[in-house]
């Protein structure tokens, strides 16, 4: 508008010549060059006062500028100024923009997000953001046009993270949501938008992230806590040091381990070991665990329960193994003994593996994997250490393990790798000490450092246990296996106090006298220092894991995060290790929910890589904003006030008191002591003792005349999630009573599913057979079931189930359960049918009357009522005179093993996704139904996870998401050995859709094949066939020899001929007549062989049957043996004929096909005689075995070719 203005202001000339003026498709070309440095300078003009306007209206151009989007976008005009504020140019472009390569999104985010600032006033991030964005690309282009060196100074690069991942659109509600929920997240954004920044100008952002007018106490602690966190240690951003840092999510076995290193020279040995008598050190504390060190007899199993298979080891060693051993022998940690001195378990040595874990760049730590060993174990026996964590004073032992000196009976159990020794023999080193990764180390070493604090004189009054109430003043000492801690309490910064050092000397004398090596490095003596993982500051006083560490955390989420797909591992890793960090402020543990069901939901698959969960990805990202409040304030004042909270059927209630804060904390102090594990499974509920006392009980609270009870009507109709409702409903109400400025406060807890048992993690489940199931799991209806007990069809439907793998639980419906569950109701069966229309329910069972399958037997009733009364007669009868709980099941085993088995054949609810049709169509393919259907539903899931659903899929759409599909496969394995997964996806899609062509993602298997090669078996020569079965004879494995002779001469597939029963087999003197039942390839076939060679092996094979009296009728097996052991009996075969190569059963049907057409006989007969439907694939098929046969006869020796053709000519005559 300015420049059209200012150009209706300028004065025409006089002449009738017409000004020049800008066409966007002008024509003519003949133009005045005063004309054009005139129309310059007017433009120069209006672009300087368009400068000037928008210098003293800062948000002049971003406010026209969205006013014309949100009349467009919008509905209306706009009416008021805040309308223009409200509009985001940054939704705007990733909406509307229509652009997909990454470069232009990012180029355009980085703009919205400088004009979004621009248009709330905010000109200093506006120009921090243009700034940076100027060196990313002087980066950039120095690097030469490398975008990815751009990338990690971008500001503005979630905008990348969402578009990607489809969560552009959920991401404002979420946001919305979050502030929602905590005044603290306001804080935590300013400390989101701080870390983009790498620490730059911290008011500023806080400007339009908080209200600096007026904030509440809790936002004054969180924003103070972000400042801390961001100024003490926040780390930046190098993606080296965060690989590094989820580099641990491999583990330390499977196949893909990286954190596992070969055992060699650089693992650590001490000068010297085996020098603290472990059995006379613990004889006079612990007399039993002294014997165990003694006796092997004492702490392994019997030999009757012993199991009969024993784990593999891991086992990486390093060329320069032998010379680590020579080490540990020098150093008297290990002794070098022939193979008969080594102990046997059924008859097979018992070896350990062995390997190890980066320490520090100068030298690794070696691991013993005792798997083996750890089996033999009595598990009852073992002692196992309490272990608290408490640090200031350290002291720690080292090579602990090293100096333990066991009993010399236990050499023969603690086999390594062998060595090869001076003489050419094997030399198999026996462990002298107590190794790393044996399963009683941890115990006896933990009780060595017992009798070591109690020769020292460190007072165990004062000693921080886990089943004992904490000291109440300082100073407090405990221990973990090789680490001794001492905390204190003094009044000035650097003063040391003398009653932890005379404790920290007396044990450094005791370990002296014990032979035991003090660790120098690691001594803290006052200090700031991080010990077993925690801090403990000693002028803020805040305990938890350090910002380094939190900072580290913090970066590994946000990487996580931003990528499109995340392996299954680093979830797992990253996961434990936030866990770690929340373990210092157990409430934030409520953000992960959905985490662990997504880990649980591709573990029991066996993904490695796979997309996170729009909602699992929103509890990552809390979980980061939530790292500078994960510390837990010992200073913050205690809270006078306590509330206790109950349930009824009807409702909660709690009640309210004030007491003397001493009182308060004492009562903190037993309520966090540990007790035994109690069982809440028992028939009678929580069991008591004599004086009618919960094992349960921790601490009785006084009486006081001042309580204020409010009772709450309730909605729920179970009693644990009333009792949830109330316990929440108290700790609300008490924020609210709180002081201003307290933050610790006791809370009891009135629910029993609340309390973690022994071998059960704590999770979302409410009760058995009425959990809380979601999409992916299935239920199983019990009408008129009784309540559940340990032993009916319920509890052994869900066990079996789960052993299986299957997400099945099983609604028990009755009366006596619920008040609800009456099937007399009209609303209850409506219910029902709601529920069965969603396709969660995979079957059902009905009791008759008197039931015979649950544990809940009937008793006759009373004036003429059946077996299931309804709710209304239940209640005027006596319970006891309703039901008897005595009689078990005899039937509930069976009958839940036969659901179960249905369940597995047809895929859970495999059919109910797909329908009749694909059943039918996938179960013509016998051998690989399951794995056609496991591969469907595996991809049918992920597609309604991303909210599409499988069955209403376009052609084309489909065609292009299996394509996705299987390029991810590629990408995903290694060296493309994945292509199996990927074939087997898209055969089966074409199976249950047998309209749909799918052209698309064959092609994308075509590249696959192009750019990895298949592995192809090798060509079988007539001699090696022959050769391989005459040596098999020679070997005493008959069937073996008769199944490669067969399966050579007659095209067989090794698994045709194993399937084949004696009323197929036909055997003349002139012929020999097999006829397949259900071939691959079609059905009823029928294969006549009429060589008299063969014919006369056939023979002898019968004949020999006959002589070894197996059994031969119509219904067993001509070939009765394993598929397994005709693969193992091959390779030792060619192995010992001295023909190395990648020998297969499927080569011997290649190599036979082959030479048939060597001899001249047709394709066509060809492929008639080889059961081939396909005359193209079965050229390609003879094309690959010549290749591999001309290949082969250039690679063999002709000493071990000759030598075959020997054993081959002896043919049938070999039987003789």
């Amino acid at each position: 508008e300015l420049r059209q203005q200012r150009e209706r202001q300028v004065e025409q000339p006089k002449s009738k010549l017409i000004f020049v003026q800008w066409k966007d498709k002008g024509s003519s070309k003949s133009v005045k060059a005063e004309s054009v440095r005139r129309l310059e300078g007017i433009k120069f003009k209006a672009r300087g006062e368009l400068l000037t306007f928008a210098a003293r209206h800062p948000g002049a151009l971003s406010g026209y500028f969205l006013a014309m989007i949100h009349q467009k976008l919008s509905a209306g005009r706009v009416t008021r100024g805040k309308q223009l504020r409200e509009v985001s140019v940054s939704q705007w472009a990733a909406q509307h923009s229509g652009l997909t390569e990454t470069r232009d999104l990012r180029e355009v985010a980085t703009l919205g997000a400088v004009m979004d600032c621009i248009n709330m006033r905010d000109l200093s991030t506006a120009m921090d953001t243009l700034s940076q964005r100027i060196v990313a690309i002087q980066l950039a282009k120095t690097a030469g046009c490398d975008w990815k060196k751009a990338e990690a100074l971008e500001l503005v690069w979630y905008v990348e993270a969402h578009a990607v991942s489809a969560l552009s659109q959920a991401w404002a509600k979420v946001w919305r949501e979050l502030k929602e929920s905590c005044n603290a997240v306001h804080a935590v954004s300013a400390l989101f938008e701080v870390v983009l920044q790498r620490g730059g100008d911290f008011g500023s952002v806080l400007r339009h992230g908080l209200s600096c007018r007026r904030r509440s106490l809790s936002e004054h602690k969180a924003v103070q806590a972000v400042r801390d966190f961001v100024r003490g240690g926040l780390p930046s951003l190098q993606l080296s040091s965060v690989k590094e840092y989820l580099r641990h999510a491999e583990g330390y076995a499977g196949p893909s381990a990286t954190t596992v290193l070969p055992l060699g020279a650089k693992a650590g040995v001490p000068t010297a070991a085996a020098e603290v008598d472990l059995a006379s050190a613990l004889k006079e504390l612990y007399p039993e665990a002294a014997a165990q060190v003694a006796e092997p007899g004492r702490l392994l199993l019997p030999a009757t329960q012993r199991p009969w298979k024993l784990k593999r080891p891991v086992v990486r060693i390093d060329a320069t193994y032998p010379d680590f051993v020579r080490r540990c022998a020098k150093a008297g940690l290990q002794r070098l003994v022939k193979k008969g001195r080594v102990w046997k378990h059924r008859g097979r040595r018992l070896l350990t593996g062995g390997f190890a874990v980066p320490k520090d760049e100068f030298e690794d730590r070696a691991i013993s994997a005792m798997v083996p060993l750890n089996q033999l174990v009595d598990q009852d026996k073992l002692v196992k250490p309490n272990l608290p964590s408490l640090v200031k004073y350290k002291r720690d032992a080292r090579h602990y393990f090293h100096t333990l000196k066991l009993g010399r009976r236990w050499g023969k159990y603690m086999a390594h790798p062998p060595i090869r020794g001076e003489g050419g023999e094997d030399r198999f080193p026996l462990h002298v000490a107590a190794p790393m990764g044996f399963a009683a180390s941890a115990c006896w070493a933990q009780q060595l450092t017992d009798v070591s604090t109690t020769q020292a004189g460190l007072p165990e009054e004062r000693r921080v246990r886990i089943d004992r109430p904490v000291p109440e003043t300082f100073p407090v000492w405990g221990s973990v296996e090789d680490d001794v801690w001492a905390v204190a309490e003094v009044a000035e910064e650097g003063q040391q106090d003398r009653v932890c050092e005379e404790w920290m000397q007396a044990l450094d004398l005791t370990w002296r006298d014990l032979n035991i090596e003090v660790n120098v490095k690691k001594n803290v003596n006052g200090e700031e220092a991080e010990i077993q993982g925690a801090v403990l500051h000693e002028r803020e006083h805040w305990l938890g894991a350090s910002r380094k560490r939190r900072g580290d955390a913090l970066w590994a989420v946000l990487y996580v995060l931003s990528l499109r797909k995340v392996p299954v591992k680093v979830i797992e890793r990253l996961g434990g290790k936030l866990s770690y960090i929340m373990m210092f402020a157990p409430h934030s543990r409520c953000l992960f929910q959905e985490v662990y069901a997504w880990l649980d939901w591709y573990r029991v698959r066996g993904v490695n890589y796979a997309r996170l969960w729009p909602v699992v990805w929103t509890e990552l990202l809390a979980a980061a904003f939530w790292m500078p409040l994960l510390e837990a304030d010992l200073d913050s004042p205690w809270c006078d006030r306590l509330e206790l909270s109950d349930a009824a059927p009807g409702g909660h209630g709690r009640a309210g008191a004030r007491f003397p804060e001493g009182v308060i904390i004492d009562i903190a102090r037993y309520a966090d002591v540990r007790k035994v594990h109690t069982s809440l499974n028992t028939e009678f509920g929580i069991e008591v003792d004599a004086q009618y006392r919960c094992p349960l009980f921790r601490v009785e609270v006084p009486f006081s005349e001042h309580w204020n009870v409010a009772p709450r009507p309730g909605g729920h109709s179970h009693i644990t999630l009333e009792e949830a409702a109330a316990t929440i409903c108290t700790e609300k109400k008490n924020k609210w009573a709180k002081q201003p400025n307290s933050f610790q406060d006791v809370q009891p807890v009135d629910l029993r599913r609340g309390v973690p048992e022994r071998d059960r993690v704590l999770t979302f489940e409410m009760q058995p057979g009425i959990p809380f199931w979601q999409q992916r799991e299935r239920i199983v209806l019990r009408t008129c079931s009784g309540p559940r007990r340990d032993g009916d069809f319920g509890h052994w439907l869900e066990s079996l189930a789960w052993e299986q793998g299957y997400a099945v639980y099983v609604m028990c419906f009755d009366p006596c359960n619920e008040r609800w569950m009456d099937l007399e109701r009209e609303d209850v069966m409506v219910w029902l049918r709601e529920l069965i229309a969603t396709g969660c329910v995979v079957g059902d069972m009905n009791s008759p009357p008197c039931s015979m399958w649950s544990k809940a037997r009937h008793r006759p009733l009373e004036n003429g009522l059946g077996p299931r009364p309804a709710w209304n007669t239940l209640l005027t009868l006596d319970v006891n005179r309703i039901r008897d709980f005595k009689t078990t099941p005899a039937a509930a085993y069976p009958l839940a093993q036969v659901y179960v088995n249905y369940i597995k054949k047809h895929g859970g609810a495999f059919g109910e996704r797909h329908g009749r049709i694909a059943m039918f169509l996938l179960s013509g393919l016998r051998a690989s139904s399951e794995r056609y259907q496991a591969a469907v539903a595996s991809f049918s899931d992920e597609l309604s996870q991303r909210g599409i659903p499988f069955q209403d899929l376009r052609e084309e759409e489909l065609d292009e998401l299996v394509a996705e599909r299987v390029i991810d496969f590629f990408e995903e394995t290694v060296e493309g050995s994945g292509i199996s997964k990927g074939s087997m996806l898209v055969a089966a899609v074409s199976k249950i859709k047998p309209r749909f062509r799918l052209t698309t993602s064959w092609k994308v298997l075509d590249v696959w094949r192009v750019r990895v090669p298949p592995v192809q078996a090798l060509t079988f020569p007539p001699e090696f066939a022959f050769g391989l079965a005459v040596w098999m004879t020679l070997a005493k494995q008959h069937v073996c020899a008769a199944v490669v002779a067969t399966c050579f001469s007659g095209l067989f597939r090794v698994s045709e001929l194993l399937h084949l029963h004696w009323k197929d087999f036909f055997l003349s003197p002139k012929e020999a007549v097999m006829c397949l039942g259900q071939a691959k390839r079609g059905l009823e076939q029928k294969v006549v062989l009429t060589h008299q060679s063969m014919v006369k092996w056939l023979t002898n094979y019968v004949a020999f049957c006959k002589i070894q009296g197996w059994s031969r009728d119509d219904d067993d097996y001509v070939f009765p043996v394993s598929y397994g052991k005709v693969g193992y009996w091959m390779r030792k075969g060619m192995a010992a004929l001295n023909l190395t190569g990648h020998w297969t059963t499927h080569g011997l049907r290649r190599g036979g096909a082959t030479e048939l057409l060597r001899q001249g006989m047709p394709v066509a007969d060809i492929a008639i005689f080889g059961r081939w439907l396909s005359e193209r694939s079965m050229r390609e098929y003879l094309r690959r075995g010549e290749v591999s046969l001309m290949r082969m006869r250039g690679q063999i020796r002709r000493d071990d070719w000759r030598r075959t053709q020997v054993l081959a000519a002896m043919g049938p005559e070999v039987w003789n």
